[in-house]
Parts: C-alpha cells; sequence; structure tokens
C-alpha cells in the first residue's frame, strides 16, 4: 500500500479484517479487506472495502 492509503486506513473507523500477500507471498502487492468497526460489531460484512497496494 501506498503511504496514503495507509494513513487513510489508520485515521478512519476501518479495521482490517483480512489481508493476502504479505511476508513475501506476492511481490505484486497487497490484497486488504477492510470493515467500519460499527459494521464488525454487527456482523454485517455487506460494507467491506477491498483494496489492492
Amino acid at each position: 500500500m501506498m503511504k496514503k492509503e495507509i494513513k487513510e486506513i489508520t485515521f478512519s473507523d476501518k479495521i482490517l479484517l483480512h489481508q493476502i500477500g504479505e511476508n513475501g507471498f506476492n511481490d505484486d502487492g497487497v490484497f486488504s479487506v477492510l470493515i467500519p468497526e460499527a459494521d464488525l460489531k454487527r456482523l454485517d460484512f455487506k460494507n467491506c472495502t477491498l483494496a489492492w497496494g
């Protein structure tokens, strides 16, 4: 992910739910699934955001 994308996630209400491609698994980038904290508390997964960085 780029620094801008990392800051947007860090300073938002979104939580990293799942990440694929870290620790040398994929040299092309990391696929992340983010979810708003309130939705996670309700187990409502329809508003997840997918990010590639």
